[in-house]
């Protein structure tokens, strides 16, 4: 009898291991036919004329949300789609080949198509957006130009830049083609001393090489996304300790996110003057939460340290690759993820990370009626 309960309950396993491969499969061929299929063809007003009159009032009664739109340019209308949720932060992956100073955005190879860049895509409808909310017949404040979020102007829009091919080589040409939103001062930036906010962040990720990013020491607005996997020891080491324990030794050319030109460097040099997210694969780092569908105590003291470690450095702690089938797992993870005190959700399904960040909201301000 023991043995038969025990083959049922390795099967039970089995088939729950099973089930979330093949939901993941499912929902990647799905969305790469997606992409594929319908959304060559950009919306109409990604055209000449672009944005228009519909523009104006496009955030007027959208409530900023921590939300973060994963792989955004899958969506049906990129970077719109997520403000029309209220996410604060969205993604665009960028490609440069030799030969063409167009960077362009999307998944892989297989997905990139000649009117989907970087420009056309993200870094127009921003600057227009941002625009419209700063006519010139409205004075600028002490605190600069107002941001995209009609409901709470000084929300900045977290531009998340995935460097897909060479960071050492991306990273001049992502420079050049923020200058619209650099010259008219949309963009946050560190001056030497402090952080200047303003509409719209930058942050680089994947093979965007920190040493060369933080080369400016006057001017800097591209900031690192920090490895949070590395943060989890505090930051209130010793001097003596912090050299005897630097991150493991990497090259400086195209390791992936947080890992690219940090070569010997102790988790202490991310700052807010250098960074902006510190950010990990939950997947990879914590693991999926197999214990009755919750996290083990290991992997729930894993999750506080890395959160601790991100806070202490002044970063906003993000967590990207969590699960997403089942529902119940997802938002339980997400809700234990905000509980812990993470920043932002990383989310592909904007309306439940919607509706979960507004049940929360709902549940804080009925918790602080009864104060």
């Amino acid at each position: 009898m023991a043995a038969t309960a025990q083959y049922v309950k390795i099967n039970a396993v089995l088939l729950i291991v099973a089930a979330v491969y093949a939901a993941s499969l499912f929902s990647t061929v799905f969305k790469f036919l997606a992409f594929n299929g319908l959304q060559k063809d950009l919306p109409l007003h990604y055209n000449a004329g672009w944005p228009g009159s519909h523009a104006v009032n496009l955030t007027k009664d959208i409530k900023p949300i921590p939300c973060h739109s994963h792989n955004d340019y899958w969506r049906e209308t990129p970077l719109f789609d997520a403000l029309r949720h209220g996410c604060t932060g969205v993604e665009a992956d960028v490609w440069l080949f030799e030969g063409d100073e167009k960077l362009y955005v999307g998944h892989d190879t297989a997905s990139l198509s000649p009117g989907r860049t970087f420009e056309i895509l993200y870094v127009n409808p921003i600057l227009e957006l941002v625009n419209l909310q700063n006519p010139s017949s409205i004075a600028i404040t002490e605190r600069g130009p107002r941001g995209i979020f009609e409901q709470d102007s000084f929300q900045t829009l977290v531009l998340l830049v995935d460097f897909k091919t060479s960071g050492s080589e991306l990273l001049a040409y992502v420079e050049a083609q923020l200058e619209p939103l650099r010259s008219n001062d949309y963009l946050t930036y560190f001056n030497g001393t402090s952080i200047i906010h303003r509409p719209v962040t930058i942050v680089g990720t994947g093979n965007a090489p920190f040493d060369m990013m933080t080369t400016n020491t006057s001017r800097r607005d591209i900031f690192f996304d920090a490895p949070l996997g590395d943060m989890h020891n505090s930051r209130t080491l010793t001097s003596e300790q912090s050299r005897a324990s630097p991150i493991m030794s990497r090259s400086s050319n195209n390791q992936g996110q947080g890992h690219t030109g940090t070569e010997g460097l102790d988790p202490s040099t991310y700052d807010p003057s250098n960074s902006f997210y510190a950010s990990t694969s939950f997947m990879r780092s914590i693991g999926y939460p197999w214990w009755f569908g919750t996290f083990s105590d290991h992997q729930l003291d894993l999750v506080r340290a890395q959160i601790r470690g991100a806070h202490e450095r002044g970063l906003q702690a993000r967590f990207w690759s969590t699960p997403s089938w089942p529902k119940g797992v997802r938002n339980y993870v997400w809700s234990v993820l905000l509980d812990e005190g993470a920043d932002i959700l990383n989310a592909d399904d904007l309306d439940e990370a919607r509706n979960v960040l507004f049940a929360r909201q709902r549940t804080e301000d009925v918790s602080h009626s009864r104060e």
